[in-house]
This record gives C-alpha cells, structure tokens and sequence, in this order.
C-alpha cells in the first residue's frame, strides 16, 4: 500500500440520500414498463416518464433529473442516441444513465457504457435489483453535486466524483462487515470480475494480500468514526495482474445516526505487473 489517509469530512456528517426526494426519469415506449418502475420506485423517488427520446430531452432540461432510467429499443429515437446527445449537452451530461434493456450482452454494455452510462439493468425487472442500483447511483450523485459546489475547496475531488456519475471510475457498496452488496459495471470492468462472483464477498478480494489486513482495519475504523477515508492502493485483478488504484469513500446512513454501508469510488492509475496469471484467493 502506498498511502491512506483518515481525516475529518464536513460533507459526511450531514449526507443522507433521502435527505431530498430524488426525481427519477424513465424513459420507455411501452407504457406498462413505465408503469412497473414507477410502481417499484415512486413511494422513494419522484417518478417522471417519457416514450419517446425527444420527449426525454426535452424533460431533461426543463425538470432536470436526478437519474434517468434509459430504454435501449425504441421507435424514432434509440436509448443509445437519447444518451449520446445527453452526454453532448452540458446541461444533462452529469445527470446518470441507467440503461434498461432485455437484449443485454457484452457488446452492448461496451456499447452503452462507451456513451457515458453509468450501468445496465436486464429485463424482466427485479424490483430489489433496481432499487439498490438507482439508490446506489443516486448515493453517488448527491455526493458528486456536493463536491461540485464546493470545487474551489478541492478541485481533484470534484474531478473524481464528476468521472463517478460519468461511468468512468468503478463504484461498489460495501456493508459494515466489509462484503460487496453492489457493483457498478466500471467496477467490473477495473478489476475483471463479473457481478455475481463479487457479490457476498469480502471487499479485500481485490486488494494485494500483504495489504489486506490494512486495509480492513481502515474500513473498520472510517465505518465507526467517520471522516474521509482515500488513498492510493495495490489491487489484483482476477487474471492476477496487478495494478495501482486510487480510491475515496463515503459513509452512507441507515436508520437513525447508524450507518451501515459505504461507497467506494476507484480508478486505475497504472498497471504495475503481472503475477503469473492466477488470481490471489
């Protein structure tokens, strides 16, 4: 491990994602998909809806989303256009892209997540799977608008927040225990795992084994004590190379003053070796 630091945050103490009620866009051609998102999502989340890309656009910029949950198949105007001319305005490029899709494989994530977005989510819908995605993305926007307004005091947190909401860094939830309880697909993609063989897992799987224990201490102690905890790490892939990290974090509240999850936000800064091609167990 290179370096960590523990120290005191000011954004932390007062962060709750529900502190604002959060306005989710869906964008869908067929109505009744619209109609079981919002039945999932509308006791949390003001739900607004659209069924046709420039219907979409056109709500982006006047009702400003906090999220929008993107159909990939529709008439007129595709979900992977919609994003492209989302990301292209700076009025709707930081707003998060969820892309919702029954033809879900390889070249079609890369394909979306090279647009800008920040995750797909496979058709049917799971309601569970969908809540903790949105909540996990939201979790990260707020936090991202909370350090793009306070930039002056720290322009490299805004950058890697900004790359966060943009799906350009990896972001995964952690509970108090230390196990993996979401992952984002930049995430998956950093360090070569596929969601169902991270989730249920300790965290310190991606990490270098002399620095494990390190490491779970810190997240033991920043978990109880609070603060800010970043710093910069050795993390294995599953093909067994290595590579260096950096990483920020950010407590996220349950009931009461309790906080039982964290955020983890990490990018790659350079590969530094390769370890025989087995992965670290």
């Amino acid at each position: 491990m290179n370096h960590a630091v523990l120290k005191a945050d000011p954004l932390d103490a007062g962060f709750s994602p529900d502190a604002v009620r959060a306005r989710v866009l869906v964008v869908d051609d067929q109505p009744l998909n619209i109609a079981l998102v919002r039945q999932f999502l509308s006791d949390t989340y003001e739900v607004l809806s659209a069924t046709r890309g420039a219907e979409a656009l056109e709500l982006c910029r006047t009702h400003k989303p906090d999220l929008i949950l993107l159909d990939v198949m529709m008439p007129e105007m595709s979900g992977y256009e919609v994003c492209n001319r989302l990301k292209g305005d700076q009025q709707t490029r930081h707003v998060p892209v969820i892309f919702i899709t029954s033809n879900f494989g390889p070249d079609e994530e890369a394909h979306g997540l090279s647009l800008g977005a920040v995750d797909f989510i496979a058709k049917p819908l799971n309601p569970e799977v969908l809540k903790s995605r949105v909540q996990m993305q939201l979790v990260i926007k707020h936090q991202a608008d909370q350090a793009l307004y306070l930039a002056a005091q720290n322009g490299k947190r805004q950058r890697q927040f900004g790359d966060a909401v943009n799906g350009r860094v990896g972001m995964c939830v952690i509970d108090v225990h230390g196990v993996f309880r979401d992952v984002n697909a930049g995430y998956c993609a950093l360090y070569g795992y596929a969601r169902e063989e991270l989730l249920g897992q300790l965290f310190t799987l991606i990490f270098a084994p002399e620095d494990r224990r390190q490491v779970l201490a810190l997240h033991d102690k920043f978990m109880h004590e609070g603060g800010e905890l970043m710093g910069s790490w050795h993390a294995v892939r599953k093909d067994g190379s290595r590579v260096q990290i950096t990483s920020e974090s950010i407590r996220v509240p349950g009931d009461g003053d309790h906080y039982n999850r964290l955020v983890y936000v990490s990018k790659s800064d350079s590969t530094i070796g390769v370890s025989g091609g087995e992965p670290y167990a």
